[in-house]
């Protein structure tokens, strides 16, 4: 009798045994989503001590709709966690509305002493502590996804001889510039120390080119009072958009011996991997389309020095392309080359606002860069007017006194 009981015990345990792992195993195969993907726009960086790099970040899926409560990540994975399952062993519900889950990322580094990194708002920043090299690994986690991580080796180097502003391009070039001439090579280190302060703060450096003035770009329009400042003389404004890291993120520089007038302008850029409406060439793979806060041509030559590093590589070459929609498309340079996650372009300064840079040769016509008019020659012809009239006045005048005399 004994033996049929203990038997009946066993045969149960064994049932409710099977019945709790299937219940389990339900569970998770019903709440495990699958896999929250994870990856990096460059797999290595290279950065210059005591500055930084920025490199983009990206999730697959982007986010997920769940309902809240129901079916957390611990309750399969751990089947029985206190104050999670029901007397049924089913997740309890905290809600019936569904809500927009988004991935989160956690960062390390596996030596600190050489680089550190943070993530914010989809980007990914690398400090560059001292030489050597280090393993930056990104983990990415969604509720009710199992997580997954990618790795961005990094390098940092010695601090350079050559005077920079102290940030660098995002998807690891080395150091970032703020202008494609504006570093003086022979610079001593202590002079470069100082030049590098000077960007920052928005301040005014010597070089071998002549004077050059860092400042900031803010919303709308700005500028004029820099522009009168070196207008006719060989000296340079440099005005640049920072990212929160500090980060060049773009710089215009204009010459004043360039330059036709000084009025206020909006040199904010906008980025956009969608074409511009009405224009067919391009995709999100090869292209970026950017739209130049000013729409009037800026008030006098200038180069465009833009961080490219989040869509092409340091080994691109790239076209230029102007976009308007009476005019279509057309090449404005060829052959760019990025260097450092950087390009410069000294052709975004005309009448045309809106521009794509581009990996692939399109067979489109070229156009000329149409400058803005010089606002003084207005100036000039009334001048002239009005000596002119004062001249026909004072024959006017003599011919009567004449015609009395007579």
């Amino acid at each position: 009798m004994m033996k049929k009981t203990a038997k009946r015990c066993l045969l149960l345990a064994l049932v409710m045994a099977i019945t709790g792992v299937m219940t389990c195993a339900d569970s998770f195969a019903y709440f495990q989503r699958g896999s929250v993907n994870v990856y990096a726009g460059r797999g290595s960086v290279s950065v210059t001590q005591g500055s930084s790099a920025s490199v983009s970040i990206s999730f697959s899926p982007s986010s997920s709709r769940q309902l809240p409560g129901c079916g957390m990540a611990e309750c399969p994975q751990i089947c029985g966690e206190k104050d999670c399952l029901d007397a049924n062993g089913e997740c309890k519900c905290a809600g019936t509305v569904y809500q927009t889950y988004y991935p989160t990322a956690s960062v390390s580094s596996s030596n600190t002493s050489v680089a550190t990194a943070s993530y914010r708002g989809g980007a990914l920043y690398i400090n560059g502590i001292s030489p050597g090299s280090a393993t930056i690994t990104v983990r990415a986690s969604l509720r009710q996804f199992s997580s997954t991580s990618t790795s961005i080796n990094v390098t940092v180097s010695g601090r350079s001889e050559t005077a920079t502003s102290g940030t660098s391009s995002s998807g690891g070039g080395s150091q970032g510039k703020v202008s494609a001439k504006s570093v003086d090579k022979k610079d001593k280190k202590n002079k470069n120390d100082e030049s590098t302060k000077a960007r920052e703060n928005g301040e005014t450096v010597k070089s071998d080119r002549g004077t050059i003035n860092f400042v900031q770009i803010s919303d709308g329009k700005m500028g004029k009072e820099y522009l009168e400042k070196i207008m006719g003389k060989k000296e340079y404004v440099d005005f640049q958009k920072k990212d929160e890291s500090d980060t060049v993120l773009y710089t215009w520089e204009f010459l004043g011996t360039d330059l036709n007038e000084a009025r206020d302008m909006d040199l904010n850029l906008d980025f956009s991997r969608k074409a511009f409406e009405g224009c067919k060439y391009g995709s999100e793979e090869d292209s970026v389309y950017l739209k130049r806060g000013d729409e009037d041509a800026l008030p006098g030559k200038a180069s465009t020095f833009i961080r490219v590093s989040d869509w092409f590589k340091d080994s691109d070459k790239l076209y230029l392309y102007s976009f308007a929609s009476d005019d279509g498309v057309k090449m404005m340079e060829s052959g760019l080359s990025v260097e450092n996650g950087y390009v410069t372009s000294d052709a975004m300064y005309g009448e045309q606002s809106r521009y794509i840079l581009s990996t692939e040769k399109w067979n489109v016509g070229k156009e000329k860069v149409k400058e803005s008019k010089n606002s003084y020659a207005w100036i000039i012809g009334a001048v002239v007017a009005v000596v002119a009239a004062v001249i026909a006045a004072v024959i006017i005048v003599e011919r009567k006194r004449k015609k009395d005399i007579d």
